[in-house]
This record gives structure tokens, C-alpha cells and sequence, in this order.
């Protein structure tokens, strides 16, 4: 009996020490559509201590969001920049990789994961996440511009379509694609030594206890 209620303390304070990395995570899930190959989402954001943040989307190879809703595939190439909102500075880009990454899908048409993403440790501050399509990158900084900014049909006049938009210009012949787009936000907090000076010697004591029990 003794040696059972050691095992569950045991197990009780590894599950607690872990759970301290979950305790913050914020998942957010962003789906809509853009109105022009142009055209822009923004989310401003503040974070209020340092974090780990993971931005992805799931609208191009379709996958599970971070809400836990599933989006299907055929969404534009989609380009995720962060900016910081105080100096307007480029802190983050993810996009047009053609690789399949983390959670990235490979889309069912083209064969290829084209969805974005990228993890940055963030202090606590102001932030700015901007989604566009394919190729409407980012200038340099956040007053700066997108590169097509008021050319609303930038894929269909690359690909010789007139009036064309959400068509993928990596590709040849040209895909069309939909205007739909799945923006993606989980955070965490940044392990601390102290975390896991605390769950390494407990994971080593509930093994020692099992050599013992077997």
C-alpha cells in the first residue's frame, strides 16, 4: 500500500510540473476569405509575458486548426509575416516553402504543402500578424507596404488570365485556387530550468519505483 501511494505521488507531481507547460497555451483559429489578390488579414496582438508562439495555416493543404476545427484544402498560397506593432519591424515570414513541415499537408491537386509557418519566442509587447497571398510579400517593414499592394488581380494578370485571381503562379499551367484562408495561433510559455529540474528527477523516481514493483 505504502509503496502504491508512492508511485501516485510520484506520477501526481510529474503531471503537475508538465501541465505548467500547457497552463498558458492560447489556441486561435482565424478562417474567412480575402476579397482581392491584394487584399489583407490583420490580427494585432499583445502578449504579456515571453512566449513561445507557433503561427500556421491550414487553408491550402487542408489539416486540424488550432481550435480543434478541421479546414479543407484548397485555399490561395498563403505568405504569414509578423511585424512588431511599436517599431513596425519584421520579427517573422513563413510561405512558399513547397515543403511539408510540422503540420503541413500536402494538397490533394498540386501535390504540394504550401501552407505557412513559423514558432518565435516573444517578449511581452504589441505584434502585428499579416496574411496575404502569394506573391504580395512584404516591402521591408510594416509601413512599408506590400509589394502589389492595389493590383486586385496580381495571379490572373502573372498568369495571363485577365480579370484572374487566387491562382497559383508557381505552377504551370496556373492553378486556381479558392479565396478561403485559415489563420492559426497557439502559444506556450518558455520551459524553465526550474520546470524541468523538477520533472526529470520525478520521471527517474516512478521508473526506479517501477524496477521495484516488477
Amino acid at each position: 500500500m505504502a509503496r502504491n501511494a508512492l508511485v501516485r505521488s510520484l506520477l501526481a507531481l510529474v503531471i503537475a510540473c508538465t501541465a505548467i507547460g500547457r497552463a498558458h497555451a492560447i489556441p486561435l483559429t482565424f478562417t474567412g476569405q480575402l476579397a482581392a489578390d491584394d487584399a489583407l488579414f490583420h490580427y494585432n496582438f499583445t502578449s504579456s509575458s515571453t512566449l513561445v508562439y507557433n503561427f500556421y495555416t491550414t487553408s491550402y493543404g487542408g489539416g486540424i486548426n488550432a481550435d480543434g476545427t478541421m479546414s479543407s484544402a484548397g485555399g490561395f498560397v498563403p505568405l504569414l509575416t509578423l511585424f512588431s506593432a511599436t517599431t513596425g519591424d519584421v520579427l517573422g515570414f513563413g510561405g512558399g516553402s513547397e515543403m511539408c513541415e510540422g503540420s503541413s499537408m500536402a494538397d490533394t491537386t498540386t501535390g504540394l504543402c504550401e501552407d505557412a509557418s513559423f514558432s518565435r519566442v516573444l517578449a511581452a509587447g504589441s505584434y502585428s500578424l499579416v496574411l496575404s497571398e502569394f506573391p504580395n510579400a512584404a516591402i521591408g517593414s510594416l509601413s512599408d507596404g506590400f509589394l502589389f499592394a492595389g493590383q486586385p488581380t496580381i495571379t490572373g494578370d502573372l498568369c495571363g488570365v485577365a480579370g484572374g485571381s487566387f491562382l497559383q503562379t508557381d505552377q504551370a499551367p496556373c492553378v486556381q485556387r479558392t479565396a478561403d484562408y485559415a489563420v492559426n495561433i497557439a502559444s506556450s510559455p518558455v520551459p524553465e530550468p526550474g520546470t524541468w529540474l523538477l520533472v526529470l528527477p520525478a520521471a527517474g523516481l516512478g521508473l526506479l519505483v517501477r524496477r521495484q514493483l516488477a
